[in-house]
C-alpha cells in the first residue's frame, strides 16, 4: 500500500455554501486511489489534468474512459506538496497533463 500525506483543503461546493474538508492521506490500495475519501479505480482513469487556476489553488480533473470526469479543487501554499501529488499520480501509472488554461474546467 502506498501512502502519501498532504495538507490540502478541498472546497466542496454545495448549492449556496462552501465547506472545507481537510485531507490527511492519499493512498492506493488494490488498484483504487483514495483521494479526499473518494475512491477512484485507476483502471477507469484515462488521464489526469492538473491546472493552477489561482495562486495556491488547483483543479485536478480525472477523465475516465467512459467520457465522464470528476474535478477536485485543492488549495495549498506548499509548492512541495503540489509536486509530491503530481509525482505520486505519475508513479501510479496515470497520464498526468499540466495546463494553465482553466477555461476548459468551466
Amino acid at each position: 500500500m502506498s501512502v502519501l500525506i498532504f495538507s490540502f483543503m478541498l472546497s466542496a461546493q454545495y448549492q449556496w455554501s462552501i465547506e472545507p474538508i481537510r485531507c490527511s492521506a492519499i493512498f492506493v490500495e488494490h488498484g483504487v486511489l483514495n483521494l479526499l475519501d473518494t475512491p477512484i479505480k485507476l483502471a477507469d482513469v484515462k488521464e489526469v489534468i492538473y491546472c493552477q487556476h489561482q495562486r495556491y489553488e488547483h483543479i485536478v480533473r480525472f477523465r475516465y474512459h467512459n467520457r465522464t470526469f470528476q474535478d477536485f479543487e485543492l488549495s495549498s501554499s506548499d509548492l512541495i506538496a503540489d509536486l509530491q501529488l503530481y509525482h505520486f499520480l505519475v508513479a501510479q501509472g496515470l497520464v498526468v497533463r499540466m495546463t494553465e488554461d482553466s477555461s476548459q474546467f468551466s
